[in-house]
């Protein structure tokens, strides 16, 4: 029998009114995949958000509702590191409101949908119909691979749900290139010079330039 899929939900305090919809639009696939949804509002009245934490800590998949206020606050950007730099749990960045993501943890990574979900009231179902359709087609990816079931605890991310991450530089590899480039372009300088010292030597010698080159052969 399926485990169940983990599923929490992050966002701002301010954003919290949002959930209403998003776990309605999730009502389909979480009947599908037999996902446990978990969110701050999920919380019982007097329940510290410490639970929440406990839930992240479990969670197989993780959902980050991003907006300005999202960015500004420091608990959830804790929590959002956490998520991607230590759980390894597969993680799906979901752009609520506007937002500029450059400098933040998520600059480098793919956000859905393209425009926010909160652009435009007439559309904002067919927004949450995208966030929805990606996380359904991450989800029948990894049906069949056990990990889904065992979360992992590496730092890794998935880029299935976060997108493409950017591999770190080998600075040792880049610094040996800058080096050998370096050297051919100061061994490039010296034949342009060397030739140069040929022909003037051969002008004032009356010689071809190949005996000014076995001259100066002979002599080193």
């Amino acid at each position: 029998m399926r485990k169940p899929i983990r599923l929490v939900t992050l966002c701002a305090e301010q954003d919290e009114p949002h959930l209403v919809a998003w776990d309605k639009h999730l009502s389909a696939i979480k009947a599908a995949f037999g996902i446990a949804h978990f969110h701050p509002r999920s919380c019982t009245a007097g329940e510290p958000l410490a639970r929440l934490d406990e839930e992240l800590a479990k969670a197989h998949l993780c959902v980050c509702l991003l907006s300005a206020s999202f960015l500004a606050n420091e608990k959830c950007m804790v929590r959002a590191r956490q998520v991607l730099n230590q759980l390894g749990i597969l993680v799906l960045l979901v752009r609520l409101r506007a937002v500029d993501l450059k400098g933040s943890p998520f600059g480098q990574l793919t956000v859905v949908p393209a425009e926010p979900v909160l652009a435009s009231t007439k559309k904002m179902d067919e927004r949450w119909m995208e966030v929805v359709g990606a996380l359904r087609r991450v989800l029948e990816k990894h049906e069949d691979q056990t990990p889904v079931a065992t979360p992992s605890r590496g730092p890794q991310v998935s880029a299935s749900f976060a997108g493409p991450v950017k591999s770190p530089i080998n600075r040792k590899r880049l610094r040996t290139a800058k080096q050998a480039l370096f050297i051919i372009l100061v061994w490039e300088k010296c034949k342009e010079i060397l030739s140069s010292t040929i022909g003037a030597i051969s002008g004032s010698l009356h010689v071809t330039p190949s005996i000014t080159k076995s001259l100066l052969l002979g002599m080193v």
